[in-house]
């Protein structure tokens, strides 16, 4: 249908999304927005019984050095913003998620150049030990009150979002119901 490629390629990540779009193209990816536009994800792993999160720490060979992130990177071309957080979890830290498992909490929006980050929460059983790669230094399980410094500035942005808050509060009393 010659419409519906016009209308993706036409959106604008700054233009809300009529809800009649999303129930017509309920799966969005980030190639079907504005090519002009890069995207990345991330991984805030929680473990539900601790209420901790994994923090890893940049390394020297890589941009924003020795400042305490989450896994995540680039969204390749062709690839959903949810593919890319799971294949970013796997590069960095050994762990494996299924996409389903992952949910949307915040998307940071840059203008220049204009880049959106997207932050995914994956809730854990457990404090699971990742096996990192050359891209981080250390890591460590800590809980809201205790983050470590200096913070990456777009993690610490995400924490301060109160949406973002309420988004993970939710789906981690979701996780404990179920």
């Amino acid at each position: 249908n010659d419409t519906a490629t016009t209308e993706i390629y036409t959106l604008s990540l700054h233009d809300a999304l009529p809800i009649s779009w999303i129930a017509k193209y309920p799966i969005m990816r980030a190639f079907d927005i504005e090519s002009s536009c890069k995207m990345g994800s991330g991984c805030l792993m929680i473990d539900a019984s601790s209420n901790k999160f994994l923090l890893i720490k940049r390394s020297q060979y890589v941009s924003s050095p020795h400042t305490w992130c989450l896994p995540g990177g680039m969204v390749d071309f062709g690839e959903s913003a949810s593919s890319a957080c799971a294949r970013e979890l796997l590069e960095e830290t050994g762990i494996r998620c299924d996409e389903q498992d992952l949910h949307l909490i915040h998307q940071m929006h840059y203008h220049a150049p204009e880049f959106v980050f997207n932050t995914f929460a994956l809730i854990m059983n457990n404090e699971t030990t990742p096996s990192l790669n050359w891209e981080s230094d250390d890591f460590v399980w800590v809980t809201i009150d205790d983050l470590p410094s200096p913070l990456h500035p777009g993690v610490e942005a995400m924490f301060n979002n109160d949406l973002a808050a309420k988004k993970l509060n939710d789906i981690i009393d979701l996780k404990k119901r179920c």
